[in-house]
């Protein structure tokens, strides 16, 4: 690469991009309904597709223990990841709200000890 071509990137690198707008809170809205609609979707279809996918692509059979287990397993995984997604995603929503300093500041005004013992689980 040449000299004038490493500067340009450079200058490009270090330039912040004017054309770049942060969303506004109307598309944050909208992006967090159809990320909900596409969980809300995939929850719905997950039982449909882990059978599919157990029986007719796997082609095991629905009466054997090996069949009914891959069902099983085929159905829970995603379930579960997607409700660990799911509390990840509303906790981070709901966090999103609070400064770190904010929780603390609620606990040491109260000065009771229900405030001092449950400080450390609120994270301040």
């Amino acid at each position: 690469m040449s000299a004038p071509a490493r500067k340009r990137l450079e200058a490009a690198d270090a330039a912040p991009d004017a054309t770049r707008q942060a969303p506004r809170a109307g598309q944050i809205v909208a992006m967090h309904v159809l990320a909900l609609g596409a969980w809300i979707a995939t929850y719905v279809l997950n039982g449909s597709a882990s059978e599919w996918l157990a029986f007719r692509v796997i082609g095991s059979s629905r009466s054997s223990r090996l069949g009914s287990a891959l069902a099983f397993f085929l159905h829970e995984v995603p379930k579960v990841l997607l409700l660990l997604v799911l509390v990840v995603f509303v906790v981070g929503v709901i966090g999103s709200f609070f400064t770190p300093e904010r929780p603390g500041a609620c606990w040491r005004g109260g000065g009771n000890r229900l405030g001092t013992c449950s400080q450390p689980c609120s994270g301040s």
